[in-house]
């Protein structure tokens, strides 16, 4: 009769009796880490915002975690440690575990921010159940070689694992086993267990009742096919599989090569070595014909006007081809008594057609096949049928080529008209420049003209760009060419209203690629496009509270000073802005496009492909999340990008001239100058702000409503050309 002590030990961690058994040791964010930002640690939460990632390190597994009305994101056990997702904004959390209890309601030290790593350190108390049983059984345990082999034990059959170990709890006593396997010689014997300390071990390795056979693949037995009991087992050299001891009969199949055929014994547990040689079965000839011909045999190409090498014993088929000739056919029997001769083949007999050759102008040299056959007009006989290529030349002319088939009995005519021009591709940097072509004007500089070969006068005009002029060659190799326009407008404009200056940047015009495919907002997927824009200015910084205070006469901001950008203003306010602002300067003042404020931020022509406006280390160019403060901060205390504009990234966010456009509308392929829908609810708005990170990059996209106004939105001002 067995008997049991159940013997528990509670174990904690700290030394208070009653504490709670799940406390929190320390939290505290993880500045360098990046994990929560990275491909494998990324998770986005119900709000469409990346989440933030809490590692919280413990031993235990089996936790159950609750973030309440805000939830929890995702949740991966790890060595060490488990990996919680939370959204951004939660406050408190609730830890759970079936054993351990829960610690409820635990309120972070520090805000939960998005894309951020954070580390939890877990104090728990630990149960450990140690159970002693004094037993009168123990484990009879075998292990077999080979692992496919059947174990039985008292008559009973025992489950045999793919390693070959099989196990059963037992009484004590005495026990038969018996292990049998295919091709293997059966073993049995008898065990006792007694021992109620160590399981009982049994180590059964079955003697092979099988061998090996191994054919060696010297020459000329080498590829040789193999066969064992007429079971093809590879090609020489090779080694069966395992054969059951005694007599196989090996069999050795080659072409060219009799078939060779003997009896191996094969022993328990050895290999079996041959080496058999075969006798040749072929004759060792030279083909050889009188022409450019292929040499075919049994409809294998073998060369061209001569081949040497072995033929089998057996009746051929020979052949001799060339293009344009009637093929010649033999049948040769080959005996190994043939060894070392040379066979002279008939040569293939010529088909001809002819060719007459006519061009415009007259005299052009003609070549056929590369061969220079005079000058046209042109009459040939005895041509070859097939395919053959004409080329005719002439100076000041485009060289002709045409492909001609001549069949048998046939004369083909060819007229041929060598053309003395060609289509020529131009390409200018300004989009709108106009192209005269030997004091004709043909239209925009970028497009394609035919013109006559030799020399021709060039000249392209473009408002704000000098006018270009220069002399090009057409020849038959002419395909494309450049013309660069340099452009005249300032570098930057300075504009003075009442006293207040503020400095215009030129940003001259190009194509570039707009959207991106990396960032997913809620409702609307970026897409990438091409869009072409002409030449502006762009306000070098967000325009300030002295320049608004000067046009308006108040001033809405929540923080105060004359050179932080002004905020608090809606769309439809700027508009009234930009109306008076345009009545005191005499000009056409706008806001930029979307696409006018993507291509300036990015850096226009001298775009180097950051990620924010002038870096791809967001704090060296913007205010933002981790260093603003809270608040705004003067014009021009960060670094510019490209094209020396401030504050494209950060600080506040701006307002931009289009209805804000979804997918439908964003992604639609090439455009010139876009300026968005005709239509919408809401306007663009580019750029992040002071309180947030994401938005700062360059091709971010963000909504508001016309009417709405905040502290950290503002502007900054376009003026067209």
């Amino acid at each position: 009769m067995k008997r049991y002590c159940l013997l528990a030990f509670l174990v904690f961690s700290f030394i208070a009796g009653f504490a709670q058994s799940i406390s929190v040791k320390s939290f505290q964010a993880l500045p360098t880490d990046m994990t929560a930002s990275s491909l494998e640690g990324k998770r986005i939460d119900q709000n469409g915002d990346v989440a933030a990632l809490i590692k919280v390190m413990t031993t235990e597994k089996g936790f159950v975690f609750e973030g309440g009305s805000l939830g929890i994101v995702d949740t991966q056990q790890r060595v060490g440690e488990i990996w919680v997702w939370v959204p951004r904004g939660l406050r408190k959390i609730t830890i759970l575990h079936q054993q351990l209890g829960g610690l409820r309601d635990y309120r972070f030290p520090i805000e939960i921010e998005a894309e951020r790593t954070y580390e939890m350190v877990l104090t728990t108390a630990k149960i450990e159940t140690i159970v002693k049983e004094e037993v009168r059984e123990q484990y009879l345990a075998f292990q077999i070689v080979p692992a496919n082999a059947t174990l039985e034990v008292d008559d009973k059959i025992w489950l045999v694992e793919p390693d070959g170990s099989s196990q059963n709890y037992v009484k004590f006593g005495t026990y038969s086993y018996r292990v049998q396997a295919p091709n293997y010689h059966t073993e049995a014997g008898r065990v006792t267990v007694d021992d109620p300390n160590n399981a009982k071990i049994v180590t059964v390795t079955l003697n092979p009742n099988f061998g090996w056979i191994e054919v060696a693949g010297n020459e000329p037995l080498k590829d040789g096919i193999v066969y064992v009991d007429n079971v093809q087992i590879g090609r020489a050299p090779c080694r069966s599989d395992a054969l059951k001891s005694g007599s196989h009969t090996v069999t050795i199949v080659k072409k060219m090569y009799d078939t060779y055929s003997e009896t191996v014994t094969v022993r328990d547990n050895e290999t079996t070595r041959i080496n058999p040689v075969l006798k040749a079965d072929y004759a060792e000839l030279t083909l050889k014909v009188d022409s450019d011909a292929e040499i075919w045999v049994n409809d294998e190409k073998k060369g061209i006007r001569t081949w040497t090498g072995p033929l089998g014993r057996g009746t051929y088929k020979i052949e001799c081809k060339q293009a344009g000739h009637e093929t010649s056919l033999t049948t040769k029997e080959i005996t190994p008594a043939m060894n070392g001769q040379t066979l002279t083949l008939t040569a293939p007999t010529p088909i001809t057609g002819s060719l007459m050759v006519e061009s415009t102008p007259n005299f052009c040299q003609l070549y056929v096949d590369g061969k220079d056959m005079g000058t046209t007009p042109k009459s040939l006989n005895e041509m070859l049928i097939g395919q053959h290529t004409l080329k005719l030349t002439k100076d000041g002319y485009a060289d002709y080529t045409e492909t001609v088939t001549i069949t048998k009995g046939e004369r083909k005519q060819v007229k041929a008209m060598l053309s003395n021009g060609k289509e020529v591709q131009f390409t200018c940097n300004v989009p709108d420049a106009k192209l005269e072509i030997d004091g004709k004007v043909v239209g925009e500089a970028s497009g394609t003209q035919m013109l006559s070969y030799g020399s021709h006068s060039l000249r392209a005009t473009a408002a704000d760009y000098r006018d270009y002029t220069g002399i090009i060659q057409v020849s038959e190799s002419s395909q494309t060419f450049t013309i660069s326009m340099e452009s005249i407008l300032e570098d930057e404009i300075i504009v003075t209203v009442n006293g207040v200056s503020f400095t215009m940047k030129l940003v001259e015009g190009g194509t570039f690629r707009m959207g991106s495919y990396d960032i997913f907002v809620p409702g609307d997927k970026l897409g990438a496009h091409s869009v072409t824009l002409s030449d502006y200015y762009m306000g070098e910084t967000e325009v300030t509270q002295e320049l608004w205070q000067t046009v308006m006469g108040s001033n809405p901001s929540k923080w105060k000073g004359d050179n932080l950008p002004v905020e608090q203003i809606s769309w439809n306010d700027i508009q009234e802005f930009i109306r008076k602002l345009n009545q005191k300067t005499g000009r056409n003042f706008r806001m930029p496009t979307e696409a006018e404020w993507e291509y300036a931020a990015g850096g226009g022509k001298k775009s180097s492909g950051y990620k924010y406006a002038g870096s791809n280390t967001i704090s060296s160019v913007a205010w933002y999340t981790d260093n603003s403060g809270s608040k705004t901060h003067s014009v021009k205390t960060k670094s510019p990008n490209e094209l020396g504009l401030y504050d494209m990234s950060g600080n506040v966010c701006e307002w931009c001239q289009d209805w804000y456009g979804y997918f439908g509308y964003y992604g639609i392929g090439s455009q010139h100058n876009p300026t968005g829908p005709s239509s919408g609810s809401a306007r663009v708005v580019r750029g992040g702000s002071l309180h947030d990170t994401r938005a700062c990059r360059v091709s971010y996209r963000r909504s508001s409503d016309p009417d709405h106004r905040d502290f950290d939105c503002g502007f900054r001002l376009c003026l067209p050309q």
